[in-house]
């Protein structure tokens, strides 16, 4: 058992930003007590009420019809990269190796976009590995071929990853999706964030 003191004191030792990522994520695994704690603290900094609306909107679980009702409105999105609105959203993996004597790093992230622009981002990656991936040694030159290699599979698995990415969107965003499902614009802010995250 949470010693809810102990929280208390620590929540208000937070940022703002800190206790709305807080609020704004889901809250279900808490111990019992902590949600108010945090409710509390949104309300004792006079934090937008909306924080509320949201985090009570992620703790109800989603049905498959509202999971397809938020998938069907996140594809009709203006796109984050470009503003075109006429093209549906769609998302697949970035692929990223850098590498440098001997160190390497290597990273594989979602991106929601309309299709010109997943394409284009995803080249730019797909370019960057291929120039500066192989340069570290040993696994510079065992990662670059497997990323350069699963550019061209993740390009034919289309539909899936874009079900799979924009999924886990839906779910780490579904109180914020369920409070602003009919303001396009802000989901699209959403969007742009996930997609600048990396």
């Amino acid at each position: 058992m949470a010693d809810l003191e102990k929280i208390t004191i620590n929540y208000a030792k937070f940022s703002d930003d800190k206790i709305s990522e807080i609020a704004n994520g889901d809250m279900s695994g808490f111990e019992p007590g902590v949600r108010e704690i945090v409710y509390q603290e949104v309300q004792k900094r006079n934090l937008p009420e909306n924080l509320l609306k949201v985090a009570d909107a992620h703790q109800e679980e989603i049905t498959d019809e509202e999971f397809g009702e938020l998938l069907n409105i996140i594809e009709m999105c203006s796109c984050p990269s470009c503003g075109i609105s006429n093209s549906k959203l769609k998302a697949n993996l970035r692929r990223t190796v850098l590498s440098f004597i001997v160190f390497t790093t290597w990273s594989s992230y979602g991106y929601i976009a309309c299709e010109a622009c997943l394409s284009k981002e995803r080249k730019k990656k797909l370019f960057l590995t291929a120039l500066f991936g192989w340069w570290g040694f040993p696994m510079g030159l065992l990662r670059t071929p497997y990323s350069i290699v699963m550019y061209f599979i993740d390009s034919r698995k289309q539909e899936e990853w874009t079900k799979s990415i924009i999924g886990n969107f839906i779910i780490e965003n579904l109180g914020l999706l369920r409070v602003n499902k009919k303001d396009s614009e802000e989901i699209t802010s959403m969007i742009e964030v996930f997609n600048s995250r990396f």
